[in-house]
């Protein structure tokens, strides 16, 4: 009889199905710990503003204390005169650009984990973050440079060209930066609508600034950041 009973209880313990984690259950598990915000992309990014605002404020004070109303037209004198102010404003137009620049760099750095076509945008935007800042740091440097020039006015110097076009180099490769960066995140599968949109308002932006040799305001590039910031708040990104 005790042989029956171990018998009849081994046959219903090895008919009873085993209990495995569903698959599905895993990947949600994993997927959990796997994924987390953007943070603090969105934030640097939203914040980036008002450096430009800075930007703006110590420009019209260069301007004001050169004595005429664009550097363009400032004689060597006047524009010695100013100098301190100058270089002032192109240090803060060099760490508004950084920090936009961090903001676009981390969410491209965070890109990189994804498929190989988000990767390569990635790639392309932390191009672009570089070179934007190494184009903003010429605003430093450029008029340090330009000390004591000889011809009539500062616009007349070829310093004066390159002063003005590494500007517009820094604003476009930012714009171009954000863009990428966009496109990235639309090929992960993040907020795709909304992505492309940003990514074609980097694309017209981009053309008419060219088009227009700096039709568009410095500052614009941080209502693209912004924008970009505010898209991806609450998403949530490979770790």
């Amino acid at each position: 009889m005790p042989t029956e009973s171990t018998e009849s209880t081994e046959s219903t313990e090895s008919t009873e199905p085993v209990q495995r984690p569903s698959p599905t259950a895993n990947r949600a598990r994993s997927a959990n710990f796997r994924h987390g915000r953007f943070a603090p992309a969105p934030l640097i990014l939203v914040t980036a503003l008002a450096g430009f605002a800075v930007v703006v404020a110590t420009t019209l004070i260069a301007v004001s204390a050169s004595g005429v109303p664009l550097l363009s037209e400032a004689t060597s004198v006047q524009f010695a005169a100013a100098l301190g102010l100058i270089v002032l404003r192109g240090a803060v137009y060099l760490l508004a650009f950084c920090w936009g620049a961090v903001g676009v760099g981390l969410i491209a750095r965070r890109m990189l984990m994804e498929g190989s076509r988000a990767r390569a945008l990635a790639i392309g935007s932390l191009i672009c973050c570089a070179v934007s800042v190494a184009s903003a740091a010429s605003q430093v440097v450029i008029p340090l440079a330009a000390y004591g020039f000889a011809q009539p006015r500062f616009g007349d110097t070829a310093a004066y060209s390159a002063f003005y076009l590494t500007s517009l180099l820094a604003v476009e490769g930012a714009v171009v930066a954000a863009g990428l960066a966009a496109l990235a995140v639309r090929a992960a599968g993040i907020r795709p609508g909304f992505m492309l949109i940003l990514a074609l308002v980097c694309l017209a932006y981009v053309i008419v600034d060219v088009t227009t040799r700096g039709g568009i305001p410095p500052f614009g590039v941080a209502f693209v950041w912004l924008a970009l910031g505010i898209g991806l708040r609450s998403s949530r990104v490979p770790a």
